[in-house]
């Protein structure tokens, strides 16, 4: 209770709001105009907030999922383990108290997507070693996506897309090896991208388009075989593009597009991935002749 209390207090408190959001530049990522300084209580206000801080359980609180208890069940007015805390699109403001990563340490699923979320996300994140999904997407979060975030060995889903986060993505994420889904596009993450992602045979989405990665895409990605949509589009790559995606034979969608500094010809063996539906490869450097395997492709619609 105490570490929902913290989050209440933090984004309803219009003076804590101010103080947290100031100094933040969040009006590339919202709607134009918006200024946090000028908001008001009424602007603040939850959209759902249905027994909150009151004398109900917090298993009653909206948006909170408990552990089924021994006796009580699923659903009762108390207090127990967190399972679920799921307050998507709910208007809230502020930052994200590192009291939701320290005490609420049995949850499987934090959802705070589409929501006026700003600042870093802490390192102490990576204490939520039960967590299997974690959805931070359309906010405001900004810095660098903490290495401790490698800690999540249960995870199966990490969708941090449409913020600000910056800098490299953490190596750390290759050892997740129950990952399925990685959104990170719509952010300022740059160099280059970890070849040990080739390791996650599980993944089967990875989008990590519109940001400014450099260097070559790594041919370990060969090693994804699991992988169904990949998206690497609207990046700054180099080198060509690795024959060793024909190893993904379960893709469906492959985004290259809009990286011009990826040259060279067209790999035969994309020509073998019998499943893929589409294929983009413009604004990009290549050259040579369309490899005529691609016209075995009986289901590609888009070329």
């Amino acid at each position: 209770r105490y570490a929902l209390a913290v989050l209440w207090y933090q984004t309803n408190d219009l003076q804590v709001v101010h103080e947290s959001l100031s100094g933040e530049e969040i009006v590339n990522v919202f709607d134009e105009g918006y200024d946090p300084l000028a908001l008001t209580e009424e602007d603040i206000e939850w959209n759902q907030s249905t027994n909150w801080m009151s004398e109900k359980g917090l298993c009653l609180w909206h948006g909170v999922t408990c552990h089924p208890h021994e006796q009580l069940g699923e659903k009762f007015d108390g207090d127990f383990y967190v399972a679920i805390l799921n307050i998507t699109s709910n208007n809230i403001h502020g930052v994200l108290p590192r009291e939701v990563y320290t005490a609420l340490g049995k949850m499987k699923a934090l959802d705070v997507s589409k929501n006026r979320f700003a600042g870093p996300v802490e390192g102490d994140i990576g204490m939520l070693s039960d967590l299997q999904d974690l959805f931070l997407f359309e906010n405001g979060f900004s810095g660098n996506i903490p290495q401790e975030i490698g800690q999540l060995s249960n995870l199966f889903n990490l969708y941090l897309n449409d913020n600000k986060f910056m800098g490299q993505l953490p190596s750390q994420l290759g050892t997740m090896s129950k990952l399925r889904g990685v959104s990170m596009f719509n952010n300022s993450l740059d160099g280059r991208v970890p070849p040990g992602l080739g390791n996650l045979k599980n993944l089967i989405a990875l989008y990590l388009d519109t940001n400014k990665f450099t260097g070559q895409i790594p041919k370990s990605f060969g090693g994804m075989t699991g992988m169904i949509d990949l998206r690497l589009r609207q990046n700054d790559f180099s080198g060509s593009v690795p024959s060793e995606l024909g190893e993904l034979k379960q893709l469906e969608t492959l985004y290259l597009d809009t990286n011009p500094r990826i040259k060279g010809s067209i790999p035969s063996e994309l020509g073998g991935l019998v499943k893929l539906s589409e294929l983009h490869l413009y604004q990009m450097n290549l050259n040579g002749k369309l490899p005529s395997e691609l016209g075995l492709l009986e289901g590609l619609v888009y070329l």
